[in-house]
């Protein structure tokens, strides 16, 4: 997990309103209640959209390495 990623998280994190995850542990909720329902549907969105983007560049990535190996695409013909 890179730091941008951490920074991410952890901004979101804080942002999760403390009355809803008092009241879920008044109703008698677990603490991985409290997660799954009150703190994870908060960081979804956030997770998602990272997620999405790691997937999406390594991806590019991926195919500059084959684009690379390949001598660039030109016939399939690498040359040594």
């Amino acid at each position: 997990m890179g730091s941008n990623t951490t920074l991410i998280c952890l901004a979101n994190l804080q942002s999760v309103p403390q009355e809803r995850v008092e009241a879920a542990r008044i109703d008698g909720a677990s603490r991985f209640q409290v997660f799954r329902y009150v703190t994870w549907p908060m960081l979804a969105g956030a997770v998602t959209v990272k997620a999405s983007l790691a997937l999406f560049l390594s991806a590019a990535c991926a195919s500059c390495v084959v684009v690379v190996n390949t001598a660039y695409g030109f016939g399939g013909r690498a040359e040594v």
